[in-house]
């Protein structure tokens, strides 16, 4: 017997969230979709994640405690992976919206935000596996 809902079980994501409340309810979301998650709280301990590992999404914060979180999404698009980034901020203001794809960007959420949000961006078809 087949499921409805899309197999997850392999998509690895990366949480990048200072907030340790919003970063743990992120991850038991996530979790929950049956997805590995890995959480970092600022940007640089989520840029030598990514040097390290590749991702399927990132699940980013705009404002960091050591920088802005476009760092992050910036070093993805150079690294050249299929990582597909979802902003979750308050301060969505502060994206330009022609800029989006130059960054990866593949959704915005807004805080605060609705559990359905984050599963609606996990549901979508997960980019390509990067190559090795």
């Amino acid at each position: 017997m087949g499921s409805d809902k899309p197999s997850l079980r392999k998509r690895r994501v990366l949480v990048v969230e200072d907030d340790e409340d919003s970063r743990e309810f992120i991850r038991t979301v996530v979790e929950k979709e049956e997805c590995e998650c890995v959480t970092a709280r600022t940007a640089s301990d989520a840029l030598r994640l990514c040097d390290t590992g590749v991702f399927d999404m990132i699940v980013l914060d705009l404002v960091l405690p050591d920088g802005f979180g476009l760092s992050v999404a910036r070093h993805i698009t150079k690294l050249g992976t299929k990582t597909a980034i979802v902003v979750v901020s308050a301060y969505l203001e502060r994206l330009d919206p022609a800029t989006y794809p130059m960054f990866g960007i593949k959704r915005l959420i807004r805080k605060p935000f609705k559990v359905e949000e984050i599963r609606k961006a996990l549901a979508e078809e997960p980019p390509p596996p990067a190559a090795n």
